[in-house]
């Protein structure tokens, strides 16, 4: 009787830590949504991001140390946010139960995954933790020491892939590079329609959309500038997609088509492996 007695007080043991950690995340949501309603909803963002921090424990225990990709943490500033990497982070939407994970890159910030749901959030940190590991390791991939020199003017002008547009020495010739380097297809149409819209619209003066041959538009869109500069370039194109005025709801000129990019499988591969080649070209 003794021993059956123990045996069930060293269940009940192991039984608590969990039954106790699911009481907790319990009492933070029903918190956080007292908070939300009530007091303050910015500590209710807090709240949930830090729920979604300890969902990502598991995750984030799985890679290897050497990797040094990612620095998650929660920054507490005007708009709180849960960092994955320098690029990639989670914030919480406006009605502040959406997670909403983000990466900023040379042509704007896209959503990578939208939901209420902290295992979906899960899935989508955790695939996207995957591609950048094996981004990692082609980077660090040495090349045969056998293998034939890469003729860089020629892989620019008749790409096999968007990867192949590293070799271009110019943003222009980049961009030309990434459309002709998409192929065809849905996914394709629906990348060159992001650029036909930034280059030849939004963006006109300051991508210098002359040189991709586009034709000047009747009017000078409201992120557009005089200059054509590296860095105005990369201003019209983060303004166009996200709108000079994100957090007033004013959506800028091409969010729209990178919003149908995003939605359509594959496209947003391609706008991604077009901002690994391009980053950083003038």
């Amino acid at each position: 009787m003794a021993e059956a007695q123990n045996i069930e007080s060293e269940s009940a043991g192991e039984a608590r830590p969990t039954r106790l950690r699911d009481a907790l995340r319990k009492a933070r949501i029903e918190a956080a949504d007292r908070t939300g309603v009530v007091v303050d909803l910015r500590d209710a963002e807090v709240a949930r991001l830090e729920i979604l921090s300890e969902a990502l424990d598991p995750l984030f225990a799985q890679i290897p140390d050497h990797v040094d990709l990612f620095d998650r943490g929660i920054s507490q500033g005007e708009t709180p946010r849960l960092w994955i990497d320098v690029v990639a982070h989670i914030v919480m939407g406006r009605d502040k139960r959406t997670y909403r994970f983000v990466q900023d890159t040379r042509f704007g910030r896209i959503v990578l995954a939208e939901s209420h749901d902290v295992p979906v959030m899960v899935n989508a940190v955790t695939d996207y933790v995957a591609r950048r590991m094996i981004e990692r390791e082609h980077a660090l991939a040495a090349p045969p020491v056998d293998a034939a020199p890469v003729d860089a003017a020629f892989a620019c002008a008749n790409p096999s892939s968007v990867s192949d547009c590293a070799y271009c020495k110019t943003r222009d010739a980049c961009v030309t590079c990434a459309t002709m380097g998409a192929g065809q297809g849905t996914a394709a149409l629906a990348f060159k329609s992001v650029f036909q819209c930034i280059d030849c619209f939004a963006c006109y003066t300051s991508c210098s959309g002359s040189k991709l041959g586009c034709s000047r538009p009747a009017s000078m869109d409201a992120c557009d500038t005089l200059g054509s500069t590296a860095a105005q370039c990369e201003a019209c194109s983060t303004c166009a997609v996200m709108g000079a005025n994100p957090e007033g709801g004013v959506a800028g000129s091409c969010s729209g088509a990178q919003a149908t990019c995003l939605s359509t499988p594959g496209c947003g591969g391609l706008l991604a492996g077009t901002e690994a080649a391009c980053k950083n070209l003038p």
